[in-house]
């Protein structure tokens, strides 16, 4: 069977499908936790006012405390929610891309496989990979889509590695505004915000760099 017949359910066809259902869960999920606080909001104006206290746990706060507590545990579980969707997407580009490497060096009989190359250990190698055996000038080939591919690998290594912030002498800040203007932020401490719109994004990501690589195989 030849290496451009059997790339597209290779990489992530019917797997695409797994992750829309995983990020709609979890918009529903975070959706769904929106709605309990506000409840819990317009219960408590209810019954009492901005100077009254509320019980939490047998320790007195005041209202606004308390609802801020609310409000802040909420962002905490959407961003826990969506950082892991993230990270568990580009884990599958990666793994996916490295079995790629390994099905090259078998199908064309290559002397040297990919973690015989220097760079960040399996992304780095593997990417290294297809430049050499495809001859590329880099991977991906499309400026656009290059550019998104390295923003989300930085991303998911800030998401591991340092908790999501972002130092401020980092000029990632200057391609993630340009990149994803609309879908990615970054608040003032430098921590990343991530939305339901550039975790989709990272959906069609995948897709498109399965298409590239089919695409570039076809003519080598």
């Amino acid at each position: 069977m030849l290496l451009n017949d059997i790339l597209w359910n290779f990489i992530v066809k019917k797997d695409s499908s797994y992750f829309e259902k995983y990020l709609d869960f979890i918009k529903t999920t975070v959706q769904q936790d929106e709605e309990r606080v506000k409840q819990e909001e317009a219960k408590i104006s209810k019954v009492v006012t901005e100077k009254e206290e509320v019980t939490d746990e047998n320790n007195f706060i005041s209202v606004d405390d308390y609802l801020a507590d609310l409000f802040g545990d909420h962002k905490q579980l959407e961003q826990i929610m969506y950082r892991s969707f993230v990270i568990s997407i580009f884990a599958f580009i990666e793994a996916k891309i490295v079995d790629l490497c390994k099905h090259i060096k078998e199908e064309r009989v290559q002397l040297f496989s990919y973690t015989d190359l220097s760079g960040a250990r399996g992304i780095g190698q593997a990417v290294k990979y297809l430049e050499k055996v495809l001859m590329l000038d880099k991977f991906p080939i499309n400026n656009k889509l290059y550019d998104e591919f390295n923003i989300a690998h930085k991303i998911r290594n800030y998401l591991v590695h340092e908790e999501g912030k972002i130092k401020s002498e980092d000029t990632i800040k200057i391609k993630i505004n340009k990149t994803h203007p609309n879908i990615l932020h970054i608040d003032q401490s430098g921590e990343i915000i991530i939305t339901f719109e550039y975790a989709k994004s990272l959906i069609a990501l995948n897709k498109n760099i399965c298409n590239e690589i089919s695409q570039n195989l076809k003519s080598h």
